[in-house]
């Protein structure tokens, strides 16, 4: 049976630097992860407008946590912009995926 995924799932915390700016990292039972951008914030978008909740965007962008050889997040790595829609699409796909052996969220690896 595959397993659902809502945008509420996203806890998005403003960004500490950036005003408008949002995002929300979550990790799957599987080992794999997400983390979703929205706003001011964004590397795929030029997002003018400055809201005061994650929810009042139209936009959104991610970058994938890889259980096996993980890469710190840079620039031109991120996929967007998408809809809400398209956000929970990936992320039900990502949660979906079977459990693979990697890198431990939180660790430094070995």
């Amino acid at each position: 049976m595959a397993l659902t995924f809502i945008f509420e799932e996203l806890n998005f915390t403003p960004h500490p630097e950036v005003e408008g700016a949002f995002e929300s990292e979550l990790f799957f039972d599987n080992n794999w992860g997400l983390r979703v951008f929205c706003g001011t914030n964004a590397y795929t978008f030029n997002e003018t407008e400055i809201y005061s909740t994650a929810n009042e965007y139209s936009e959104y962008e991610y970058w994938i946590h890889k259980p096996i050889d993980f890469i710190p997040l840079e620039e031109g790595q991120t996929i967007g912009p998408l809809t809400k829609e398209e956000i929970i699409e990936v992320a039900t796909e990502i949660k979906n995926r079977p459990w693979v052996q990697g890198w431990s969220p939180g660790g430094v690896g070995e």
